[in-house]
């Protein structure tokens, strides 16, 4: 992912990325993509389940990039987004990142066994709303990976599941605005008795 970013330029398009980033896993050893490569620029990043598209990439844009890979049969799990060349003039895209950083870094200290996962996506939604982005978090919080992309427990507000020791989740927090763009930021974890340690960095 990391390189992928560091070879995005002007003009380049929502497919080519995802093909750029599919590629290089295979390479690199992976069997295939966990799942369809979601990249979206600008406010197609609005939509959290975007399909990516010929869109060609615009100084100043949000870039939305979730993917993952299958290796040995076991799928990972990644979110980033970033401004591409932009210098912080935006003040909406510099909070909503802002914001979704704050969430996702809360939540991570809250995670231990026993825990309802209710109650992690309810505070996450806590954290949004003192930024006054509450009401644009569109999905849950998170879920289980393993053999498959979505696996229990489902972390949503309707969840009745609680974190289990050996447990390995996602938290991802998101910011979803039609006409302006999306932010999410997901890492993927594993749940200890002592709390969750990050795998992905």
């Amino acid at each position: 992912m990391r390189e992928v970013f560091e070879e995005l330029e002007e003009g380049i398009s929502e497919i080519e990325v995802a093909c750029k980033y599919n590629s290089a896993i295979v390479l690199k050893g992976a069997l295939k993509p966990a799942f369809e490569t979601i990249v979206a620029f600008g406010e197609d990043s609005s939509n959290p389940h975007f399909t990516p598209s010929s869109r060609r990439l615009r100084k100043g844009e949000i870039v939305l990039l979730d993917a993952g890979a299958d290796y040995l049969n076991y799928k990972s799990d990644l979110t980033r987004t970033i401004l591409f060349k932009g210098n912080g003039e935006n003040n909406t895209l510099m909070e909503m990142i802002e914001a979704v950083e704050e969430s996702k870094k809360a939540v991570e200290k809250k995670a231990f066994p026993g825990v309802k996962v209710c109650e992690l996506d309810k505070y996450a939604c806590e954290i949004l709303a003192e930024y006054g982005f509450d009401k644009y978090f569109a999905h849950g919080l998170g879920h289980g990976v393993g053999i498959d992309i979505h696996e229990p427990p489902s972390i949503t507000p309707f969840s009745t599941d609680e974190l289990k020791a050996g447990n390995v989740i996602t938290i991802e927090p998101g910011i979803y605005i039609p006409g302006v763009g999306g932010v999410r930021m997901e890492d993927t974890y594993l749940i200890t008795d002592s709390g969750p340690v990050r795998l992905t960095s």
